[in-house]
Formats: structure tokens, C-alpha cells, sequence
């Protein structure tokens, strides 16, 4: 990795990815922008929070999608921060440094991704400050949910309903920290799709979706399978 930089890329799970700069302060190193993600109102809260990254070249046209290899080439970067291994390789054999950085299962695994962003662009001050915060967050919550008798918890499905998956590991994490019974299996990969019949058969009290766009799919999916007690 160079001793400098001052451009960096992201590459794959570019959303993701980027959050990790800006929790480092490093947000201004970044020279792409973020990819179509399949849904304009997926996008929407960056108009406010992070606008410069809509107006930012692409080198995916889509998040996770195909690498291009020239719009690559052309912005410079002196790294490249990706999610996939192959694609590192991809990267390396540009010419490109490029490290590997995504592991978002747990709190730990995101202090981890966190401190190796602190420590590749020279801001570990910054990645531990943002460890403290995370950490009195994820303690204040624990804190208050433990409070809940433990007949009164309920169950939850964090959900994606085209097609039917769980997107990623992390959101049974946290149900764990407010004391909520995820009712899909703890070892299960990101993505880990599942049948109508399954939903149906876990009958969660609640189900979790990512965007409000979201909620009139998920009504006519419980609708379709009649599973009276999810709610």
C-alpha cells in the first residue's frame, strides 16, 4: 500500500463501504461515486446526507455489479477498498492496490473493518473514537432492552421479497442486542433465500424490510401466503 494517499475507490458493496470512510473522517478521499442500486428511492437519503456521491464517476454500473476497467483506470486512485477478494485480485492485476475489507456479521467484525480503514489511511484515532461511540450506542440499547420480560420479547424476519432472502447477517446481530429472536438460522450466508412455505412456517411477530418502498410488496407476499400471524 502506498505511505500516502489521497484517492481511493470503492468497489462492490460501494454504500457500505463508503460509510466506513466517513465514519473515519475520510470521506473527501473518495473519487467514486455510488452505483445504481436497482431503486431511485434507495438512493434518495444521500440527496441530503452525502449528495457528492451521486455526483461522482461510477465504475459499477450497479452496486456489486461488473467492474469497469477504463473508468477504473481513469480516476487514479491510490487504493482501491473492496468487498470481494476476486475482485481485489481484478484490481491488483490493473496495477491498483486494493485491499479487502468487509465483514459486517457482527459489532466486532464492524470495529474490525473499522480500525483496518483507521489504519490503511492513517486515522486510527478517528476509527477508535468512532469505536467508543458505536460501542455506548450498542450498550444504551442492550441496556434498555434487557429490561423486557422474556416472555413479552418478540421474533423478527429482517426480509428482502424479490426474491424472498435475508440480505445480509448483520441485522440478526442486532436483533440479538434488543434481545429479539431471529427466527432464520444463525449460520446462513448473506443473501440466504427461503421459500413462502418458510416464512409461513416461522410466523414472526414482526418483519424487518430495508426501504418504505418496500412495505406494499411485503403486505401482498403475506397476503399470498396467509401466515395470519405475522403482522
Amino acid at each position: 500500500m502506498p505511505t500516502k494517499i489521497n484517492r481511493v475507490a470503492t468497489v462492490g458493496y460501494a454504500t457500505t463501504l463508503d460509510s466506513l470512510l466517513y465514519v473515519v473522517g475520510a470521506q473527501d478521499l473518495l473519487v467514486d461515486g455510488i452505483p445504481s442500486a436497482g431503486s431511485t428511492t434507495f438512493l434518495l437519503p444521500y440527496k441530503d446526507l452525502a449528495p457528492r456521491l451521486l455526483q461522482l464517476p461510477k465504475v459499477e454500473s450497479t452496486i456489486n455489479g461488473p467492474l469497469d476497467p477504463e473508468a477504473l483506470l481513469a480516476l487514479k486512485p491510490d487504493v482501491v477498498i473492496t468487498s470481494d477478494p476476486a475482485k481485489a485480485d481484478q484490481i491488483q492485476r490493473l496495477g491498483i492496490p486494493a485491499v479487502d475489507i468487509f465483514n459486517l456479521g457482527t459489532g466486532s467484525a464492524i470495529e474490525h473493518d473499522v480500525d483496518l480503514v483507521g489504519q490503511l489511511l492513517g486515522r486510527r484515532s478517528a476509527a477508535a473514537a468512532y469505536t467508543t461511540y458505536f460501542n455506548n450506542i450498542i450498550h444504551q440499547a442492550q441496556q434498555s432492552a434487557a429490561a423486557i420480560p422474556t416472555n413479552s420479547r418478540p421474533s423478527a424476519l429482517y426480509a428482502d421479497f424479490g426474491p424472498l432472502t435475508q440480505p445480509t447477517v448483520v441485522e440478526g446481530w442486532i436483533f440479538g442486542v434488543l434481545h429479539v429472536h431471529n427466527v432464520v438460522p444463525g449460520v446462513v450466508p448473506n443473501h440466504f433465500e427461503f421459500a413462502d412455505e418458510q416464512v409461513y412456517a416461522w410466523n414472526p411477530d414482526y418483519i424487518v424490510v430495508q426501504m418504505p418502498s418496500d412495505l406494499p410488496q411485503v403486505t401482498g407476499q403475506v397476503r399470498k401466503i396467509e401466515s395470519r400471524g405475522v403482522r
